[in-house]
């Protein structure tokens, strides 16, 4: 997971090499989830990580979920399911206890209209959207 142009970015598989745009060497995942709406990671014994506590909102959310990206680095979370409701609420139940839901709300982190999309790697390809118009395919 990281900061993509205001919003963050999860990302899902394994991380490949690449060559951006700038002719630098980058990594992308197969799958990648853009969310500019509430979200939140929660997990074990009260673990609560979310939009509010990462830059620009809150400055201490990378020292608060240290712990957690250091896990992902020797155990992977990998997805068990994915949930997605009429609202366009999202939510994926991850193995040891942990789950990553995005909720679209009016007062979203983020001003833009789009609450969440879900595409491949390859941004060439199609993927799901949810914006104030509801679910689609992009």
């Amino acid at each position: 997971m990281w900061l993509y142009m205001g919003c963050q970015k999860f990302e899902f598989g394994e991380q490949k090499p690449f060559i951006n745009d700038d002719g630098d060497e980058a990594f992308m995942a197969d799958l990648g989830l853009v969310a500019s709406c509430a979200w939140t990671i929660s997990g074990p014994d009260g673990f609560e990580l979310g939009h509010w506590h990462l830059p620009p909102i809150g400055p201490d959310g990378d020292i608060l979920a240290e712990d957690f990206y250091d896990s992902l680095e020797t155990n992977p979370q990998v997805v068990q399911t994915v949930h997605i409701d009429s609202e366009g609420s999202l939510s994926f139940e991850l193995t040891g206890g942990f789950r990553l839901q995005l909720v679209p709300t009016a007062d979203a982190p983020s001003t833009d209209h789009t609450f969440w999309m879900f595409l491949p790697g390859d941004s060439n390809q199609t993927g799901l959207q949810c914006d104030e118009n509801g679910l689609d395919w992009v």
